[in-house]
């Protein structure tokens, strides 16, 4: 939501100050030669009127990224706020295993691993003669 903070306030901004812009000939007394419309006039408010146009072009465009930004993030809600659907409670509780218990096992998977890597007999690499003497 920050990300278009500033883009909004700088496009308000410019569209109050172009705004201004166009109103300074008579306002501020910037019409030096007399008359209603001189050259000065005519540019500080066809000036202006091309500076609001785009500011508020500009406001617009941001305001409906935010917007659109804001349905998407109503629409996708987080994984932990959904429901799950209701299931029927297991019968058979699943047997605890504590963390000892998985070291234990992973370890002796392991040794045995290792154990048929080094002996070729029991990997089955080398048969097995055995010697009656």
């Amino acid at each position: 939501m920050t990300r278009y903070f500033w883009p909004i306030t700088t496009s308000v901004l410019s569209a109050i100050i172009s705004a201004l812009l166009m109103m300074s000939p008579w306002t501020f007394g910037l019409n030096l030669s007399g008359h209603s419309w001189s050259p000065s006039t005519e540019t500080f408010f066809w000036s202006g009127i091309a500076l609001l146009v785009i500011s508020l072009v500009g406001t617009i465009l941001w305001i409906m990224g935010l917007r659109s930004t804001l349905t998407q993030q109503r629409q996708s809600t987080p994984a932990s706020e959904t429901k799950e659907p209701d299931r029927p409670p297991s019968k058979t509780p699943e047997p605890m295993v504590s963390q000892d218990e998985l070291w234990d096992q992973q370890l002796r998977q392991l040794a045995q691993e290792v154990l048929r890597d080094i002996d070729p007999v029991q990997s089955g690499a080398v048969p097995y003669n055995r010697r009656d003497s």
